[in-house]
């Protein structure tokens, strides 16, 4: 046993940063993942267009973003899309926040939510 607590003291003891080096450490750390916490957060927000990517119609800063299509759509066209495609992911977004959309919700031509029934064919 004395042989082990021997050797433990022997080993170089590592000296304790100052709090500034800490800080400066963890700068340096932010500086390097800055561009990937900048990028992740573009790709899951996401920006609004100023186009539908469909039909290229003006978007007034809101859409609708389909993570299975990787789109914005302005109403007439998430309604094409979506009426079909039913289990895609879709958000409401404008520039004040998003919000999740179920299946069977779509827009009027003046952004009011409505609600539209599907047939389902067996």
């Amino acid at each position: 046993m004395d042989k082990y607590q021997s050797e433990l003291r022997d080993e170089p003891t590592i000296p304790a940063k100052t709090w500034q080096e800490r800080q400066s450490e963890e700068q340096r750390k932010w500086e390097d993942e800055r561009g990937n916490v900048l990028n992740s957060f573009v790709e899951n927000v996401g920006l609004i267009p100023n186009n539908c990517q469909k039909c290229l119609s003006l978007l007034p800063h809101i859409a609708v973003r389909c993570r299975s299509c990787k789109k914005h759509l302005c109403w007439k066209c998430d309604f094409e899309v979506h009426s079909i495609e039913p289990f895609h992911l879709r958000c409401f977004i404008n520039t004040e926040h998003q919000k999740w959309l179920n299946p069977n919700t779509f827009f009027d031509k003046d952004w009011n939510f409505i609600m539209k029934g599907y047939f389902i064919f067996m």
